[in-house]
């Protein structure tokens, strides 16, 4: 049961850390610090 309980704990850290990352981008996205478009980027 010991490995199970690590990945999902694996798996709550990496929810949080996503959740985190979109948050910031929406935070930059509203300040308005994305003058160029994704497409301009590649």
């Amino acid at each position: 049961m010991k490995p199970l309980k690590q990945c999902q704990r694996l798996i709550l850290f990496l929810t949080l850390s996503a959740e985190k990352a979109a948050k910031s981008v929406s935070k930059q996205h509203k300040k308005g610090d994305f003058t160029q478009s994704p497409d301009k980027c590649i």
